[in-house]
């Protein structure tokens, strides 16, 4: 038995009833309370080891009855939770007020065990330390200080995330074993449904009988890891027995430990009746047409230019209707796509009239910018053309990158930790006792030479565990007004002392009149210090950096563009390049863009690399502009 005595209060009794179950469970004994104040009373008469409390309960609420537990004793570590993220209340719950750490409702059986053993291992650990205080015990707890703060720059992060995931306007549900175990609020709009309905229900229910067997095939090959083409068009049921055309993006994940299918579904309804008008007759659907959300054009068969491209594809393009009109829609296609498309749009050509091909590629704005597009394009002999439509994923694809990213972080927040613990105190004692021996013994010439590259090992080991350390726990920033300008200036200055012997032509076009941004001084510096020796060292011989500063308006963004044409970055390489630990030097540990990357992130700002092997490599750099 673990003789623990952990106090919930929830005014909900089904919560209480659930946390109770889980704790007994694991032998702990569990005490009860409705609201704030009955929690606090229970703690002035019972010996309490730890605290679950709801943040928002009747007569007192969560946080008023964490500062006064913690009146009590100090020691009783307490855990928040709440079903809405107030990030300001969470924030005063675990900086003024000391709670541990809190879970987001609805929390998961895992996520509950580990967190209540986690706190329940703090309280012990601090019980002991004023028991027996001692220098190593010190440096643990300042240690477990780092992933304490670490942890609540994650818990922010998982609040924004679910904000996105809440507010997205595609439906967003994950499926499991033929059953839906999560869906954002989206999904019960689309489906007419409550949230318990959808729950209860396998979700093949909420699909047309006549699509559902394509639906779950592809999901049954998705959890097995097979390459099969992730989107698809459906029809699916709402509640009223109604019909809604759907297009989905489906993705395997992981779900409480095992393989999960992640659906994105977003409604292609009034798609699905533009394409409909345009098949029965040419001249019903152009209002339609013309003021749609998604990207419309039709392609000429006999001369394979666009014609007739709707506003929101000229808008989001920036091409005039003259100008897209004097081009092929291969064009606009991002290189590395092209041999995708055209070889997608070859077997179009194969089928009868009325056959479609639906696939993803990248495409290219006029001003240079990569937009991601799902496009269907449908053959119409009868106007000797195709019908093209397109939907933007851009943002999509970042939603996915940004959840990818959270996931690394907060894997590397843990290790970092651990490392630092593990790691540090024997590192301490190689370094020292190496460098005794070097500056107080005598020494043959090749024992001294092997203990300078013990000392140095030892050294190089250190600085991984501190770059990696502030990577997983960014220091905090200093704001002021920054004159990007001047820290470009100063930075290759800098940059310049480690040239290597080689002739390195340095190109600038500054713009004079650039507006300040907020942020940061040393913190840019670095960003850019290491751009720059990247560029370097991208060039062996003879070559050209070139460093572009510019404003713009419609982003209020000031942007940096560094440019080099060295030797570039292989295209299997590209995807990873902001991954922790990765890197293509042969001393390098793969920190430096991460750390970059995790800069640009604090001032709200992108950061963005394309390169082609042989063909140099472009980094932009976009930073908020001050206001007026």
């Amino acid at each position: 038995m673990n003789e623990k005595n952990i106090l919930i209060a929830d005014d909900d009794e089904t919560i209480r009833s659930t946390l109770t179950q889980i704790l007994h469970e694991h032998g702990f004994t569990v005490l009860l309370a409705s609201n704030g104040k009955e929690a606090v009373e229970v703690t002035r008469n019972n010996p309490v080891d730890m605290a679950i409390l709801d943040i928002k309960m009747p007569i007192m609420d969560g946080i008023n009855a964490l500062r006064k537990i913690k009146e009590f004793d100090q020691n009783i570590e307490v855990l928040i939770m709440t079903g809405w993220a107030n990030l300001e209340s969470l924030k005063q719950a675990m900086v003024n007020y000391g709670a541990l750490d809190y879970i987001l409702k609805p929390f998961s059986y895992t996520e509950i065990v580990h967190s209540v053993s986690r706190a329940l291992f703090k309280r012990d650990f601090i019980l002991q330390r004023e028991i027996a205080e001692n220098e190593p015990d010190n440096r643990i707890l300042e240690l477990e200080k780092d992933l304490y703060g670490k942890t609540r720059q994650l818990r922010e992060s998982q609040i924004k995330y679910k904000e996105i995931i809440e507010n997205s306007n595609d439906g967003i549900i994950v499926v499991q074993d033929g059953m839906s175990k999560f869906m954002n609020p989206k999904i019960l709009e689309m489906t007419y449904y409550t949230e318990q309905e959808i729950l209860d229900i396998p979700f093949n229910k909420i699909i047309h009988p006549e699509d559902f067997t394509m639906v779950m095939e592809m999901h049954t090959r998705l959890l097995h890891n097979e390459d099969v083409p992730t989107i698809s068009i459906f029809r699916a049921l709402t509640k009223n027995g109604k019909c809604t055309w759907v297009e989905n993006n489906a993705v395997r994940t992981i779900w409480e430990g095992r393989p999960a299918v992640l659906n994105f579904l977003r409604d292609i309804s009034e798609r699905k009746r533009i394409e409909e008008a345009l098949w029965e007759s040419q001249k019903q659907y152009w209002e339609l047409y013309e003021h749609a959300k998604e990207y419309y054009v039709l392609i000429d068969d006999r001369t394979g230019r666009l014609r007739q491209p709707n506003r929101e594809m000229l808008r989001v393009m920036g091409y005039s209707r003259e100008e897209l009109e004097q081009l092929h829609f291969i064009e606009i296609v991002d290189h590395e796509d092209r041999e995708k498309v055209e070889n997608a749009r070859r077997m179009k050509l194969k089928e009868k009239d009325g056959a479609s091909i639906t696939y993803n590629c990248w495409v290219r704005t006029k001003k240079g910018e990569k937009r991601l597009l799902n496009v269907t394009e449908l053959q119409l002999t009868s106007i000797r053309g195709t019908f093209l439509s397109a939907i933007d994923l851009t943002e999509l694809e970042k939603m996915k990158e940004l959840m990818t990213r959270s996931e690394k972080l907060s894997s590397l927040g843990q290790l970092a930790a651990g490392l630092a613990h593990e790691l540090r105190n024997p590192l301490a004692v190689i370094s020292s006792c190496s460098q005794f021996c070097l500056d107080g013994m005598d020494l043959t010439r090749l024992l001294s030479e092997n203990l300078q590259m013990i000392y140095r090992s030892s050294q190089r080991a250190n600085k991984l565990i501190q770059n990696l350390l502030e990577f997983a726990r960014p220091s905090s920033l200093e704001w002021k007004n920054v004159d990007i300008n001047q820290v470009i200036t100063k930075t290759w200055n800098i940059a310049k002392i480690h040239m290597p012997p080689v002739h390195i032509s340095f190109v600038e076009q500054l713009d004079e009149n650039l507006p300040k941004i907020v942020g940061d001084n040393e913190k840019l510096s670095q960003v850019f210090l290491n751009l720059f020796l990247n560029a370097i060292q991208a060039i062996s011989n003879e070559g050209v950096i070139g460093v572009h500063t510019h404003f713009l308006s419609e982003k209020n963004m000031v942007e940096v563009e560094i440019i080099d044409n060295g030797s570039g970055i292989p295209e299997d390489y590209r995807h990873m390049i902001f991954d922790p630990f990765f890197t293509t030097k042969d001393k390098g540990i793969g920190l430096g863009l991460s750390i970059c990357h995790s800069i640009v992130e604090q001032h709200n700002g992108t950061i963005t690399m394309e390169s082609k092997s042989q063909c140099g490599t472009t980094v932009s750099v976009g930073l908020p502009a001050v206001q007026g």
